[in-house]
């Protein structure tokens, strides 16, 4: 896997107090990387390492193959930041803004106008590029904060809470936004304790609890360590009758529910997809798909969370 940001044995502290303590996670490039965890946890604390905005006591960290601490002007030349709380200018619009932004960048006043407009179309802002950022909402700064990160085409974007206070289309909109900009081959750095904007665009997630990572890897994993259940949706070219019976037969499968040729099937701990394959041919049934749904996922992050166990 190449990789976009790699974090070893990472501490900090404050005035004696540990905020980070040996923390360890890698992000590939290309990902769309959750840094999980809940207020106060050290998240905040850990993406102003990865920026060089305070120092760290201690570890090895690497963002696109350099160190922050020694080689500050390359990474900042090459990521994009949007904080938790943006600070914009409230008298200037969107589009005077975004320009200002591009020109400090380096680029000319026809490149900057240029790459302004474009920015504020892929975040939702150009009928509002000339309304004064002091009268824009919450969900507003924020995707104008998202554009401002994207000036100079970075190859990361850090997100700092970027759906923090808003609504749940506000939130979807960020979300769509993400996604989009992923497509565009950016990795993306995802910090939030709201597990449900995780979930949504996240495959691979790190989890700290008071400044300790307690799990990184998929979410599936997740769930499988904190011993949470996992659907299997299977679909059949047709029902078999007294297949549900014979599922629940199963020591690792707690329910099962069926419609038509369709049918699923919770399972404790792990897919279990080769005997329960097995099973069903053996009962004469023919698999035509069979995909994995996750359940409880909000269970296995607060078990996580609850007992401080590593992975």
């Amino acid at each position: 896997m190449d990789i976009a940001i790699r974090v070893e044995g990472l501490s900090k502290r404050y005035g004696g107090i540990p905020a980070l303590k040996d923390v360890s996670f890698k992000v590939g490039r290309g990902q769309i990387f959750g840094y999980l965890g809940p207020n106060g946890a050290g998240k905040t604390t850990t993406i102003k390492i990865l920026l060089d905005l305070i120092n760290r006591d201690g570890g090895v960290v690497e963002v696109l193959g350099f160190d922050p601490m020694f080689d500050r002007r390359e990474v900042l030349s090459r990521v994009g930041y949007t904080p938790e709380l943006p600070s914009l200018p409230k008298f200037l619009n969107g589009i005077e803004f975004l320009i200002l932004s591009a020109r400090m960048s380096g680029l000319s006043y026809s490149e900057a106008k240029s790459r302004a407009r474009y920015l504020l179309d892929l975040v939702g802002l150009s009928s509002d590029a000339k309304k004064k950022i002091g009268k824009y909402s919450k969900g507003m700064m924020q995707k104008l904060s998202i554009a401002n990160a994207l000036i100079s085409s970075p190859e990361l974007l850090i997100l700092d809470e970027p759906t923090l206070g808003m609504d749940p289309i506000g939130r979807a909109e960020v979300r769509d936004i993400i996604l989009e900009v992923n497509k565009m081959g950016v990795t993306v750095f995802l910090s939030s304790h709201l597990l449900g904007e995780v979930e949504r665009i996240c495959n691979h997630v790190a989890l700290i609890r008071k400044g300790e990572i307690i799990f990184t890897g998929e979410l599936n994993e997740m769930i499988k360590l904190a011993g949470g259940e996992i659907i299997l949706v299977v679909t059949l070219d047709k029902p078999i009758p007294g297949l549900e019976d014979k599922l629940l037969k199963l020591d690792y499968v707690t329910r099962v529910t069926s419609d038509g040729n369709k049918y699923r099937i919770v399972t404790s701990g792990d897919e279990h997809r080769a005997e329960i394959s097995k099973l069903i041919s053996e009962a004469g049934g023919l698999i035509l798909e069979m995909k994995t749904e996750r359940l409880d996922l909000e269970t296995a992050f607060i078990k996580l969370i609850g007992r401080g166990r590593r992975r």
